[in-house]
């Protein structure tokens, strides 16, 4: 299971980046490479209009990306802003998810002492929270759970030959606690996290000679298979 596209018109959807983007959420031309900075810069948006989306838009660097998350009113009631601007490698690893009502924003971005750290970012007051960060450890793709309560994500030690299993968290805060064991046979997930429409279920993949689509509960426990690569193939 897999958290669903909802409507436009209701709830707010992250985007691919544009090619080509409209000349109202043109970023700034750079006359050279940006340093990247730590953290996020985020800008308060006020209430969130009552229907709208958020486009994120990409822009390379020697070190990874720039990011900078726009809200968009779909109603033209106001014009497009900036919430958010960070930096952060590439994906799995920089990364950032959204929650159903778009109140809140997980993100992966560059850490004041590590490569990445998770961060959680309330667009409506502009806070940002550092959820996770530990020096030689990466992030590896993040996913708020569609409503916006829980988090999960690979963790992987840099230099490690596996990743360190799948671990989850509150958003509000407090311990997080590892709900897939490491594998013992895989470096990176081939997909990202995925948690279903009710925030109760997470899917992942583990690659041995084959892709497999598994299912675990966000407390952790059994692990079922949803869905088989077959031998040599890949999902």
């Amino acid at each position: 299971a897999v958290t669903p596209t909802l409507s436009p018109t209701s709830s707010p959807v992250a985007v691919a980046t544009p090619t080509a983007p409209p000349a109202a959420l043109a970023t700034p031309s750079p006359t050279a490479q940006p340093i990247a900075l730590a953290g996020i810069r985020a800008t308060p948006a006020g209430a969130l209009p009552e229907s709208f989306r958020y486009v994120a838009l990409d822009r390379p660097y020697a070190e990874g990306f720039r990011t900078w998350l726009w809200l968009v009113d779909l109603d033209a009631r106001r014009a497009p802003a900036v919430v958010a601007e960070w930096d952060g490698p590439a994906s799995p690893v920089g990364e950032h998810s959204i929650a159903s009502d778009g109140k809140a924003v997980l993100i992966s971005a560059k850490g004041s002492r590590s490569r990445v750290a998770l961060y959680l970012l309330r667009p409506e007051s502009g806070t940002t929270t550092i959820l996770f960060e530990e020096s030689n450890v990466i992030v590896i793709s993040p996913r708020i759970s569609p409503d916006g309560q829980r988090y999960a994500f690979t963790r992987h030690v840099e230099g490690g030959e596996y990743d360190d299993g799948i671990w989850a968290g509150l958003t509000a805060g407090g311990e997080m606690k590892r709900i897939v064991d490491q594998p013992r046979f895989t470096n990176v997930p081939r997909m990202s996290l995925a948690w279903s429409a009710d925030s109760v279920w997470i899917a992942f993949t583990r690659v041995r000679e084959r892709s497999d689509v598994f299912l675990t509960h966000r407390e952790g426990g059994p692990q079922s298979v949803i869905l088989a690569g077959g031998v040599g193939g890949r999902v």
